[in-house]
């Protein structure tokens, strides 16, 4: 299954938070099934596509970064996979 998980950087970014921040994801790497992994322009956050089953490693994750971001996981899927759904919808 697809996920967008949208994370922004929680509280002051000094450069202590944003080194630990960066440590952190140095070991840990990237989350397994990782399609894409996106920075905003501006420094705020970014956006991950994730193309897993594997909740409890997402949990993790989510879990292990709480201290420097915030994040908003959302299902979703490919417009192409959508487009039977939304037209059956329209009757």
């Amino acid at each position: 299954m697809l996920y967008m998980t949208r994370y922004s950087i929680r509280g002051e970014r000094t450069k202590e938070r944003i080194g630990a921040l960066m440590s952190a994801f140095a070991e840990r790497g990237e989350i397994p099934g990782t399609v894409a992994h996106y920075t905003a322009m501006d420094g705020t956050g970014g956006l991950l596509i994730i193309d897993s089953d594997d909740l409890a490693t997402m949990y993790q994750a989510t879990l292990a970064y709480q201290e420097w971001l915030e994040m908003e996981v959302t299902p979703i899927m490919t417009i192409d996979d959508a487009i039977p759904h939304i037209l059956a919808s329209l009757g």
